[in-house]
């Protein structure tokens, strides 16, 4: 299996800010900007904060996240899977939670679209057939 990469772009949230919920769902930093998910020990993914749109992004991608997001991203948050666990559960768990508390979106490096979460009724629930896409459980396509 190879590795992939989930990113969750948000907005209105401060470094700190997220930094405090990945601390209290993760329950321990390994480094002062670094968290392994679910245990440090085996972790399945290996999460940190990203900062390197302007030299990894072609500019018409960043363009085209800053109109999907609504402005600029205030943090992302990269979480890598590792290639020896599916990660599909961690990365519902830990994007899931993330999108439920702050206001973003979430992309990876093999999806041509990003995922959100779904608002209704005061009930969030992560649009999964986009996760099970994703992990190649689904054919790709646009969004539903």
């Amino acid at each position: 299996m190879e590795m992939r990469t989930v990113f969750a772009h948000l907005k209105n949230a401060s470094d700190r800010e997220v930094a405090e919920w990945l601390s209290s769902f993760v329950g321990l930093r390994c480094s002062d900007d670094m968290w392994r998910y679910p245990h440090a020990e085996a972790p399945v993914l290996y999460i940190e904060f990203y900062r390197d749109y302007h030299s990894e992004y072609e500019p018409e991608e960043y363009e085209r996240l800053v109109k999907e997001l609504g402005g600029e991203p205030s943090t992302t948050v990269v979480a890598d899977v590792s290639g020896r666990a599916d990660g599909t559960t961690e990365v519902k768990a830990l994007f899931g939670g993330l999108l439920r508390r702050f206001d973003g979106l979430a992309s990876d490096n093999y999806s041509s679209h990003y995922w959100t979460i779904e608002r209704d009724r005061e009930q969030c629930s992560c649009r999964w057939l986009d996760v099970l896409r994703l992990y190649g459980l689904l054919p790709t396509g646009p969004r539903l």
